[in-house]
């Protein structure tokens, strides 16, 4: 699979403790140069718009990234093998 940067996927994104993971969608982040070997950057999406820090970034086109309800990007990263992308969901307009 291609992993583009601003590519939104589905993986299976570790919690902080690495004690498990949990399906949900993510941001590439890191450059579609650097994808091309076997880790990929993403960054934390989520709906919970009521917990938003100012670090977060609220995705105001959600509808064209082809999120299914309004979302936002966590500042919490992880690397990842890019074998773990489930699917590309959409993509962010970079």
């Amino acid at each position: 699979m291609t992993c583009k940067k601003w590519d939104i996927v589905l993986v299976p994104f570790p919690f902080t403790d690495l004690s498990t993971t949990k399906k949900r969608p993510a941001l590439i982040v890191s450059p579609t140069e650097y994808n091309h070997g076997n880790e990929i950057v993403i960054a934390f999406v989520t709906s919970n718009l009521k917990s938003e820090r100012t670090s977060d970034h609220i995705i105001r086109e959600w509808q064209l990234a082809k999120l299914p309800k309004p979302s936002l990007i966590r500042m919490r990263f992880a690397t990842i093998d890019r074998k773990m992308v489930i699917k590309t969901i959409g993509k962010l307009n970079g």
